[in-house]
């Protein structure tokens, strides 16, 4: 009976790809890391506010391309044109967030590393292909890979004293290679005789631009620091949202079979979705939930091995970060459901009500001249989780 009960959880489907985020997510926690020990807390905030720009436009060009192949159910989507966009439009991505750093007067390594996103979300497409196809093993492979190629780049920073953009270098010149023959070449070769049979082409559309509103919501977080705060303020945030990674990686694990299961519910014809919008907000909530008692519980010390100079500011800050996934976390999962519902708009409006809500208690702490502290702002935008939260619930039980 527990077995089976934690069957949807921990199917083999979701071990594979917890493994391969596991391996990828760990590398780039260690890549943070090692950008913390060589160059300095200031620097993780260059990468945190790099990623956060690069991240906002690439998605805003994206158009939800990875969640509609994988709900792809007629197979109407020409995948080597998605494929084709997706990168020209991340290297448009790129472009501006280079730019932006250059005006920050960042190193030449951070724009190494992050040319190699622009590989990674090349990737984040092809996984909704693999979806799509019901190979989820492919995907776990293919961030495994990448995931041992980062972990081969620290190792080596580690024993050898070698110059960093050297070996970012050598990481992001790794991952291309990964991503170009592992990924591309397999779906180039394996859609070699479909057929584009959509009557439309993906179109800017608002429930299309979803990923766009969803991470400029997750991203002004970082912009306020920026802009109330200060670059080590940012750098501990950035630390911070780095040791939540193993829950997330949990979380999104699951998220790739709550998707695929969700929309079989909705092709058989079953109407009934109260059993998984109750999944969802448990399994998007409770490994936050657990995350933040431990937190709580850990004697501060523990915490100065990753945030040396004020341990109780680092401990606080992550405890926030696991109160905002729990709240985000759960309003991603059921936010699916809306999705393979057909429920489009009030899918595509649920961002706005949290970043809405977060830029309108911004703008009350400017209106009233309040002195902004990184509780303050971190305070706005559990607010405006909530209020994202309760958007999407209330929509899927009417």
């Amino acid at each position: 009976m527990i077995h089976r009960r934690l069957g949807f959880i921990l199917n083999n489907r979701s071990l594979k790809i917890l493994v391969g985020q596991g391996l990828w997510a760990a590398s780039q926690a260690g890549i943070v890391f090692f950008v913390s020990y060589r160059l300095g807390i200031e620097a993780v905030a260059d990468y945190v506010l790099a990623l956060a720009v690069f991240s906002t436009f690439g998605l805003l060009f994206g158009q939800n391309a990875r969640n509609l192949l994988a709900i792809d159910n007629n197979k109407q989507l020409a995948v080597k044109r998605l494929i084709k966009s997706r990168g020209l439009y991340t290297l448009i991505a790129y472009g501006i967030a280079s730019a932006i750093m250059m005006f920050q007067e960042a190193g030449g390594w951070l724009f190494l590393i992050l040319f190699s996103r622009v590989a990674d979300q090349v990737s984040d497409l092809i996984f909704g292909y693999y979806q799509r196809q019901e190979i989820h093993e492919r995907i776990s492979i293919s961030q495994g890979l990448r995931g041992g190629v980062g972990f081969l780049v620290i190792l080596i920073s580690f024993l050898e004293s070698l110059d960093v953009i050297y070996l970012f270098s050598l990481y992001t010149f790794a991952v291309l290679c990964i991503t170009l023959v592992y990924d591309v070449a397999y779906v180039w070769g394996a859609s070699a005789g479909d057929i584009d049979t959509s009557e439309e082409r993906i179109k800017v559309r608002l429930w299309r631009v979803y990923p766009f509103w969803d991470s400029l919501h997750l991203n002004f977080l970082r912009y306020s620091f920026v802009f109330f705060l200060s670059k080590q303020d940012l750098g501990v945030l950035g630390l911070a949202q780095v040791l939540y990674v193993p829950v997330q990686l949990f979380i999104t694990a699951i998220g790739y079979s709550y998707i695929t299961k969700a929309r079989a519910m909705v092709v058989n014809g079953n109407k009934e979705n109260s059993v998984y919008l109750i999944k969802g907000v448990l399994f998007g909530s409770v490994g936050a939930l657990v995350y933040l008692f431990v937190c709580m519980l850990l004697p501060v010390q523990y915490f100065g091995y990753v945030f040396e100079q004020d341990p109780g500011y680092g401990r606080e800050m992550l405890m926030y970060v696991c109160l905002i996934m729990l709240l985000l976390g759960a309003a991603g999962f059921i936010s699916q459901l809306l999705l393979v519902r057909g429920k489009l708009n009030a899918y595509s409006k649920s961002p706005y009500v949290g970043l809405i809500s977060f830029l309108l208690v911004l703008f009350i702490y400017v209106v009233f001249e309040m002195e902004v502290s990184y509780v303050y702002v971190l305070a706005a935008f559990v607010l405006s989780s909530f209020a994202r939260l309760g958007y999407v619930f209330l929509n899927n039980i009417r």
